[in-house]
């Protein structure tokens, strides 16, 4: 009523979008699992605390790297997992030199499929398999395809999942 009577022409409803995807694998409630808006939220909020001493970051957009920097700026050591090849990566490319020069590391071409915990039921790592990218149809983006007898297990404190946000 208040903007009816102010005349209002316009209202923009800017809601956001404050929840990260999920991971969709086994392990994901191991703790030591976080979510990129969530550990970004805590940072910009002045908490100095690293997840952990090894972190990987699940991603390739601009989220995943502002995770993969502040992490790094709390003096952790930085993996960023990305299942496709550095040029397909959404994020700024500047934001990603940005990293790399910062001390941030990067795997290409590999998928988590799992986060292990050991007999404390903390987290000691996530399991991953090697992709290869898939003939696209016409004009259609590569899809990652999981290449069997690939796996592995890269050893971390935490993993911060970075895949995109929903409202």
């Amino acid at each position: 009523e208040d903007l009816r009577r102010e005349r209002v022409r316009a209202l923009i409803l800017a809601a956001g979008t404050t929840r990260g995807l999920a991971l969709e694998i086994g392990g994901e409630d191991i703790p030591g699992v976080l979510d990129s808006l969530a550990f970004l939220r805590r940072f910009n909020d002045g908490d100095e605390r690293p997840p952990g001493r090894r972190i990987l970051v699940a991603g390739g957009g601009n989220a995943a790297m502002d995770a993969a920097r502040a992490a790094r700026r709390l003096g952790s050591e930085v993996l960023v997992l990305y299942r496709r090849e550095r040029g397909d990566m959404p994020a700024d490319p500047r934001e990603v030199d940005a990293a790399a020069e910062e001390g941030v590391g990067f795997r290409f071409l590999t998928t988590p499929v799992r986060v292990t915990s050991g007999g404390d039921d903390r987290m000691q790592g996530v399991e991953c398999v090697r992709t290869e990218l898939s003939r696209a149809d016409r004009g259609a983006r590569p899809r990652p395809v999981p290449v069997a007898g690939t796996g592995h297990e890269i050893a971390a404190d935490a993993l911060i999942t970075a895949l995109g946000q929903a409202p």
